[in-house]
């Protein structure tokens, strides 16, 4: 009868090596990240002596030598740039928001309706009027304000969801950073789309394990909350999630931004004014905060929805208000009858609401409890069961 048990130890044992060469050759990858980089800004020649510069330059030529693209390296030398430019803007904006969240933390009294006029205005100003009516600092001026504004917008939903988005950030912030490293070593377009896959993938392990506690030094309620376990404690979720995310990105920007550059048919310089870094770089900042704001409606709904359910079972209030607020909820989150746009605007109107309630009753404390009970529902946390 023990010999299952057996059975079982051992295979948990193996799992748990792999899981740790896994995480070793993930250091070791960024470790050679690492060094590339070094040798490309020149750091490596400050600390090698001249002999051995000699003979390392030598290596790295031949192998570019090798490596050259077969054509079209000017406009892909166009592309990287404007690559680089476009997830430096992009990690601006998410950056930003993050401070506009922080703000809200600090300062939660501000009118929440207030903000949503400052996010969506300038939002609206930096798409639709051409770039050649507004200066570069103006345009510069409008994505930070709406990037600010929109994080404080988000800050009571990021203060409920708190624990949840670490370990999205990890996964965002490896995406981006796989994607933008690269653009610095790599020389055509094969060799730089493996390596943002390698460097990505490796970041989200390297950056998880190094982030999380051990489960047995998380103590109290919010220690465990905060444990990004889920990524640490299975390495698989971590890399389907993190090939979706790169996936995502590659194909609805990468992969066309390059294919447009080296397919490009005019001058360069036609081409660096018809590609608008900034614009890019706020649409993918801003379609990271929505699939954010999305999944926090669909978790909301099915909170609220079985919060519902139960009173409505127990009697608990009036049947008449019950069917009033079950009617609410269908049309703010059953979007198989009613649009994601209708949807979208129940759902915010509601959100409006009741920030604005708790801002004047001065009740913010409510969150932290939302917090506990988000977190129970959240899938980050119910992989952990």
């Amino acid at each position: 009868m023990t010999q299952p048990a057996v059975g079982n130890n051992s295979h948990a044992a193996a799992f748990r090596m792999s899981m740790e060469i896994l995480r070793v050759g993930s250091y070791v990858v960024l470790g050679g990240y690492a060094m590339s980089l070094a040798y490309r800004f020149g750091i490596v020649k400050k600390l090698l002596p001249p002999s051995i510069n000699k003979k390392l330059e030598e290596k790295v030529d031949a192998i570019k030598a090798r490596t050259e693209p077969p054509s079209g390296s000017a406009l892909f030398n166009v592309a990287r740039g404007h690559l680089l430019k476009t997830y430096g803007w992009a990690s601006a904006g998410v950056i930003l928001g993050c401070a506009g969240s922080g703000a809200f933390f600090k300062f939660p009294a501000i009118p929440i309706g207030l903000t949503l006029v400052a996010t969506i205005t300038p939002a609206l100003a930096l798409q639709f009027i051409p770039k050649r009516f507004i200066s570069d600092a103006g345009r510069k001026a409008l994505f930070v304000t709406s990037s600010v504004a929109c994080g404080y917008s988000l800050g009571p939903m990021n203060w409920i969801c708190y624990d949840s988005l670490i370990p999205v950030g990890i996964l965002v912030g490896s995406t981006v950073a796989g994607f933008a490293v690269p653009l610095f070593l790599t020389r055509g377009m094969v060799s730089y789309f493996f390596s943002t896959q390698l460097l990505s993938s490796s970041l989200a392990v390297a950056a998880a394990s190094l982030l999380s506690p051990p489960q047995s030094t998380a103590t109290t309620t919010s220690q465990r909350l905060s444990s990004t376990s889920l990524i640490v404690n299975d390495a698989n979720v971590a890399l389907v999630i993190q090939m979706i995310a790169n996936a995502t990105l590659a194909l609805l920007h990468t992969i066309p931004t390059i294919r447009k550059c080296v397919t490009w048919k005019e001058s360069t310089e036609k081409l660096s004014e018809d590609l608008d870094p900034l614009m890019e770089g706020f649409h993918i900042s801003a379609s990271i905060a929505y699939a954010t704001w999305s999944a926090f409606r669909v978790i909301c709904s099915r909170i609220l929805l079985s919060i519902t359910k139960d009173d409505y079972s127990k009697g608990a209030t009036p049947q008449a208000e019950q069917r009033m607020l079950r009617s609410f909820l269908n049309m703010a989150f059953d979007v198989d009858k009613w649009s994601r746009i209708c949807a979208s605007i129940m759902f915010t109107a509601a959100y409006v609401r009741v920030v604005s309630q708790l801002q004047r009753s001065g009740s913010m404390q409510h969150l932290e409890h939302w917090r506990l009970i988000f977190a129970k529902f959240s899938p980050v946390q119910l992989a952990r069961v």
